[in-house]
């Protein structure tokens, strides 16, 4: 196996020599663990030692800007094994190193991690990025439409939250709002007009409809916006109606 000597690379955080890695750098230690995982397929590309620094200086720069770690890295050369046959190029490389960013990946984890918040949880999200694509692309979008349907609108939000160089910290869930508060003394001034009705509900046939108030109870319950009645009141409303069917199935 080639063994290459210490970069010269000015990407500091992966040029500086570590005594763990026997005194070379982090960017030096991956190319000789590329060379020896492709061998000839990797050294063909690098005729001398200019092309060996053109490449750590590239690579180096780009998970600079990518914002890599050692141990995603270390994660990168893992999965090249399994992903590619032959040598990565650096993009295909840092797609190794984090399988969470892969568009359809990313939707699937972005789809559990707002599912997540509408149970109040914060949701499991492999990078800052998908979270913020997940809103730039809508909630309701997301958990209602298939990767085939947003995935023009998924990638272009993802693309370009990755491009951003820092992104906000995913914000705890919004708590859920409380349940509008129930005026008890409407209620029960409602439940004496429905016990009311259901009283005459089984009196003697008059010129107006005795359950009309129960009718309208059950109809403003029923209309989207309508006024909210508590389940007591309700229960009693169609209990007066279905009263008034009964007696009238019987006549």
């Amino acid at each position: 196996m080639t063994t290459v000597a210490q970069s010269t690379s000015k990407q500091a955080g992966w040029s500086v020599p570590l005594a763990k890695l026997e005194g070379i750098s982090l960017i030096d230690h991956l190319w000789n663990r590329l060379s020896g995982t492709y061998g000839g397929r990797w050294l063909k590309d690098f005729p001398d030692m200019q092309s060996i620094e053109n490449w750590k200086g590239a690579w180096a720069e780009a998970f600079d800007e990518e914002g890599l770690t050692p141990h995603e890295v270390a994660e990168g050369l893992r999965a090249c094994r399994r992903m590619y046959d032959w040598p990565p190029s650096v993009s295909e490389f840092i797609k190794a190193c984090r399988p969470g960013l892969i568009p359809e990946n990313a939707f699937h984890d972005a789809v559990a991690g707002m599912t997540a918040r509408q149970r109040g949880e914060v949701g499991n999200w492999s990078h800052p990025a998908v979270y913020w694509a997940a809103v730039r692309v809508g909630r309701h979008d997301l958990l209602n439409c298939g990767y085939a349907v947003m995935q023009t609108r998924w990638e272009r939000a993802l693309s370009e939250e990755l491009a951003r160089s820092s992104w906000e910290p995913i914000p705890a869930p919004a708590k859920a709002l409380p349940p509008p508060a129930v005026d008890e003394r409407a209620n029960a001034k409602a439940a004496e007009a429905i016990k009311e009705i259901s009283n005459r509900a089984v009196a003697p046939d008059s010129a107006r409809d005795p359950t009309r108030g129960a009718r309208r109870v059950l109809a403003e319950q029923a209309r989207k916006g309508g006024r909210r009645y508590s389940p007591a009141v309700v229960k009693l409303a169609q209990a007066a109606v279905d009263a008034m069917q009964s007696r009238g199935a019987q006549a």
